[in-house]
């Protein structure tokens, strides 16, 4: 996140962005969808709270997922209105390729299209994720907003011209408790370091306490060798310890392991 905001020259309002867009990616797109919150302006997506469609208009043209025709009738009206914004905002120059995007193999709760809607969902609401940073109890009630429905079209497709008896409407509980995990908590935890505010770093902590702990094939290896997996902080830290260490034979390096090895026959 640090990083990120020396590469806006400051600016947390569009580092928020990046960062949200980033995790709606989740693993499969996360590196196309943190370069959408990049070549968008959050000014432009803040003008455009209030109509939605112009959103989706902005958000699925500069993901390149509008280049292409198809003869879905609400593909090219959003075609059409992308046409004037990124004309608009110059914008052309920074459309993304639609080959950037994974779609094979995957469920359709995990299309980037459906992912795109939800986040359209959430932006209608919450436009300067940043905003909420200078008052935490806030941030709390973005579950509820994580889980708003999407655009009429949407909650009968998942993806341009491709109807679904049960598409996705809305995120799902265990999606919308990631992105808290993952989004905000490290948010508020760096804004509060970037500006001394230790207040900001203890309930960052407590919050990650208060979520429910994400369940995953990392996690179930600890739960399977008695290690406690109780909240997100448990979570947050066995995957930690796992993608830092365990992924790369790290074990000398780490205290769980420097502990496990003392404890061999013949030591």
């Amino acid at each position: 996140i640090e990083k990120i905001l020396e590469g806006t020259q400051g600016d947390w309002a569009q580092t928020s962005q990046i960062w949200l867009f980033r995790h709606y990616g989740f693993r499969v797109n996360a590196e196309p969808m943190q370069r959408l919150g990049e070549v968008i302006p959050w000014k432009v997506v803040a003008w455009h709270q209030d109509n939605p469609f112009q959103l989706e208009a902005l958000l699925f043209g500069m993901a390149g997922l509008l280049s292409s025709s198809s003869g879905d009738p609400y593909k090219e009206a959003l075609q059409k209105e992308f046409s004037f914004l990124s004309v608009k905002y110059g914008l052309e120059e920074k459309i993304l390729h639609p080959a950037q995007w994974r779609m094979l193999r995957m469920r359709p709760a995990n299309f980037p299209s459906v992912r795109l809607a939800q986040l359209v969902a959430f932006l209608k609401i919450h436009p300067q994720l940043d905003v909420l940073l200078e008052a935490f109890p806030r941030v709390k009630k973005l579950d509820l907003a994580l889980g708003t429905t999407v655009s009429d079209y949407w909650q009968s497709h998942y993806h341009f011209g491709k109807s679904a008896e049960k598409p996705p409407k809305g995120m799902g509980s265990s999606s919308r408790k990631i992105i808290l995990t993952n989004v905000v908590v490290p948010l508020y935890f760096a804004f509060g370091r970037m500006r001394g505010e230790e207040t900001f770093l203890d309930q960052a902590m407590d919050f990650l306490r208060e979520l429910p702990a994400e369940k995953n094939t990392i996690t179930a290896e600890w739960e399977r060798l008695d290690f406690d997996n109780k909240n997100a902080y448990d979570s947050q830290a066995l995957i930690g310890l796992y993608r830092h260490y365990c992924e790369y034979r790290r074990c000398l390096e780490c205290k769980v392991g420097n502990q496990v090895l003392k404890n061999q026959p013949g030591n």
